[in-house]
């Protein structure tokens, strides 16, 4: 009975903040990055679809993958994404869709995505975004389009950096109150330390909203086995991974822990073609 009022009282809380705040959100994805408290600007792979698109330009595999997550096992708060990345001749391209929520309130987010080169160690992106939000009542629904911007880039062996910006343009969501989505900015810098040590910083910040400071680490054992952990701050939260990659497969695993909310477990699951 006490779990079961505590969960109705978490859903109306948050829906309540929802309904007062709308707007078209960045949810990360990817169970791997999330097992390093998303601190993955810097990183370059498939799941950069989702985090610094700029990272697809150095990856250049043809990939499908598909991601949940379940924030605080509550099913009103999960997260179900789809990708997917093809090499052109110069240049990577992806398409990408996210949905949050449930029936009484969800976004779904569409991206268009295009990584180029500039370089062997740099390399730049954009994205086209169509966000869907609905809300049930008296609320209905809204059309977004917005855009993301970003830059990955190698300066020296073992370094990596990444700057990426969520919604640059500031789009309007409601002319009431000027309510606009909000514009995230990230920065990030990671090292690989040796073959089987990677650490990362990252800095976020949403304009309307206190930085986020990010720390995350990837231990690799035998090139196919991944043990990963982090932890962020604005409220702080604890992150412990694991991924493993079997033939054209590799799956990633992970929880997150709020110190006040609980745990948010995730898992993808990519394929290369």
């Amino acid at each position: 009975m006490k779990f079961l009022l505590k969960k109705k009282l978490l859903v109306a809380m948050v829906f309540v903040f929802i309904c007062t705040n709308l707007f078209a959100d960045n949810h990360p994805t990817g169970a791997g990055e999330s097992g390093m408290a998303n601190a993955a600007v810097m990183r370059p792979g498939f799941w950069s679809v989702f985090h610094n698109q700029a990272g697809l330009a150095f990856y250049g595999q043809r990939r499908v993958g598909v991601h949940f997550d379940n924030s605080y096992f509550l099913k009103e708060l999960s997260t179900k994404s789809l990708a997917f990345s093809f090499p052109l001749s110069r240049g990577t391209l992806a398409a990408s869709y996210t949905h949050f929520g449930y029936s009484k309130f969800n976004e779904q987010k569409v991206g268009i995505a295009y990584a180029l080169p500039l370089g062997k160690r740099v390399a730049a992106s954009v994205q086209v975004d169509y966000f869907h939000v609905s809300i049930f009542g008296d609320y209905g629904t809204r059309g977004i389009v917005s855009g993301e911007v970003g830059i990955m880039a190698q300066p020296i062996d073992d370094l990596w950096i990444g700057v990426h910006v969520f919604n640059p343009t500031r789009a309007k969501i409601a002319d009431y109150a000027d309510e606009r989505m909000p514009t995230i900015m990230r920065f990030g810098i990671g090292y690989q330390f040796s073959d089987k040590l990677f650490t990362s910083v990252e800095i976020e910040k949403d304009v309307d909203h206190d930085a986020i400071h990010k720390f995350g680490l990837e231990y690799t054992i035998m090139n196919k086995i991944f043990l990963r952990g982090g932890i962020a701050t604005g409220p702080v939260q604890h992150s412990l991974g694991v991924g493993y990659v079997f033939g054209q497969f590799k799956a990633d695993f992970s929880f997150a822990r709020h110190q006040v909310l609980g745990y948010s477990p995730a898992v993808s699951v990519s394929y290369r073609i």
